[in-house]
């Protein structure tokens, strides 16, 4: 789920079908303001929002007929989509692909995608590939990339190497490494701060840390004392990372296994604490272990609107508003 730059809308994918809706009339779930069928054949595995609002990126790829296919190879395609015109050209096609994710740069110049196994940037001026940082390994090495955000310079872009365990900040204009972790950190997902100053990471250990943008020094993190595997100590996975547009918060969003299940913990930037905590309810029959998970997460640009989207028994979107008089 993905506002657009001005608020009054949001996209969400639901299989092959895109619905954008409008944030002011977000109860009503009975109409969309908007609903793109031209990818119905195919699923939609990710979307984002152009910076100027009249365009959507898109990752399209085939139709996946097993709920437990997603560590499965795919063919898959970059789309972009002009909402105005409902006209769209296809940047790419791409083999070997998994684990998905696609990102504007700040400006709206270039296209950041990832796709498990190769990391690939589109100039969006001329539509041409600018560059394709590959793993050229898909037996091994297909969730190499699992994430990717981009800084406040649209020159700069991190790269989560997912096999690797390192996070890096990659340099589109020399082409080159500029900082690494100095040590391995398992990523799930990442964000950058919207100041720039910070990168907030999670993992699939249900672990948390705040890194320093400019050197990856470790602000804080939060580890869980068991590693064996989530599904047997409790722990959750994330699904992804949205930041409050002051950069004092940051907020997660869980899948659907242990203590975090169903759920989005808020966690303040500067002293690490959860200061609030949103959840669907919990089937009893779930207990905990393939509960919903919560798939898709953004924070609007004005601070008050957290969106989610919940799949299984809960399926549905959620919006949740701040009440500045409950404490």
């Amino acid at each position: 789920v993905k506002f657009s730059p001005d608020g009054a809308y949001y996209a969400t994918h639901h299989n092959g079908i895109i619905q954008i809706w409008d944030t002011s009339n977000a109860s009503r779930t009975d109409s969309a303001h908007n609903t793109i069928s031209n990818f119905s054949a195919y699923w939609v595995v990710d979307l984002d929002w152009a910076p100027s609002g009249d365009h959507i990126a898109i990752i399209v790829t085939y139709k996946f007929h097993d709920r437990f296919g997603w560590d499965t190879t795919w063919t898959s395609w970059v789309i972009i989509y002009n909402i105005e015109s409902d006209e769209y050209n296809t940047l790419g096609t791409h083999y070997q692909t998994s684990y998905y994710g696609i990102e504007y740069s700040p400006d709206g110049s270039y296209l950041g995608v990832s796709l498990g196994n190769e990391i690939v940037f589109y100039d969006l001026l001329n539509g041409e590939k600018f560059l394709n940082y590959s793993s050229g390994d898909c037996y091994i090495l297909c969730h190499t990339y699992e994430d990717l955000s981009w800084g406040n310079n649209p020159k700069i872009m991190t790269l989560a190497y997912y096999v690797f365990g390192y996070i890096t900040i990659y340099d589109l204009d020399s082409q080159s490494i500029t900082y690494q972790s100095s040590s391995y950190y398992g990523v799930e997902s990442l964000k950058f701060s919207p100041d720039g100053s910070m990168i907030a990471v999670c993992t699939d250990e249900d672990d948390v840390a705040l890194f320093n943008s400019e050197n990856l020094a470790i602000i804080w993190e939060l580890t869980t004392t068991l590693k064996n595997h989530y599904y047997y100590n409790g722990n959750s996975a994330c699904n992804e990372i949205s930041w409050a547009p002051d950069s004092t918060r940051f907020a997660i969003a869980y899948d659907g296994n242990g203590n975090h299940a169903s759920s989005v913990l808020i966690y303040d930037a500067n002293t690490s604490d959860i200061i609030d905590w949103l959840s669907i309810a919990r089937p009893m029959d779930c207990s905990g272990w393939n509960c919903a998970s919560i798939e898709g997460l953004d924070w609007s640009l004005d601070g008050e609107k957290i969106i989610f989207a919940a799949d299984s028994k809960q399926q549905g979107i959620h919006t949740w508003k701040f009440n500045k008089n409950v404490e």
